[in-house]
Formats: C-alpha cells, sequence, structure tokens
C-alpha cells in the first residue's frame, strides 16, 4: 500500500465517521448507552409492527 493510499482510506474513515456524527446529533444520540437505547426501542417497534402484521384478529 502506497502513502497515498493510507491517506485516501483515512479520508474515507474520517468522511464517514463525521456522517456518523452529524447522524447520531439528529437523533439526539450522544453516547453509546443512548445508543443502545434507540436500538432497542427499534427493536420493539419493528417486533410490534410485526405482531400486527400477523395478528388476524381470531382466536
Amino acid at each position: 500500500m502506497s502513502r497515498n493510499d493510507s491517506i485516501y482510506d483515512k479520508m474515507v474513515l474520517l468522511d464517514r465517521l463525521e456522517e456518523l456524527r452529524e447522524d447520531m446529533s439528529e437523533l439526539d444520540v450522544h453516547s453509546l448507552s443512548d445508543l443502545d437505547q434507540r436500538i432497542a426501542s427499534l427493536e420493539e417497534d419493528l417486533a410490534s409492527e410485526s405482531d400486527d402484521e400477523f395478528d388476524d384478529g381470531s382466536l
């Protein structure tokens, strides 16, 4: 790997990290704990939606 490849890889990583930081800020996620809570909440929402899709109302 040439020096330029290494610099390019670092620039790509920096760009990805900046995008992630912006996304986290927009989602009001400021820590790993906030992120874990957000993921758990989304998983609950998805599970609830999935349950609703298969609930035909019969007993």
